[in-house]
């Protein structure tokens, strides 16, 4: 199955979560059964996302963190 998740899930499923939002990232991932689906566009808005200072104060991601988790979502 196909699947696309908005940049919302997406950034609650980040690398340091724990939660229904990250179980179901890992889920889709780790499923040869399922392909997550993403697009440039996408990519762009969840990058521009991990910038706004109340979703780096809520997740308390690095810069580092971001890039890793943004290249893990990518691959």
């Amino acid at each position: 199955m196909r699947i696309v998740l908005d940049t919302n899930i997406l950034v609650r499923a980040n690398a340091k979560a724990k939660g229904p939002a990250r179980e179901l990232l890992l889920l889709i991932v780790n499923s040869p059964e399922h392909v997550l689906l993403l697009s440039p566009f996408l990519l762009k808005e969840l990058e521009r996302v991990f910038e706004y200072d109340r979703v780096r104060a809520a997740t308390k991601l690095t810069d580092e963190e971001v890039a890793e988790y943004l290249g893990y979502i990518r691959a």
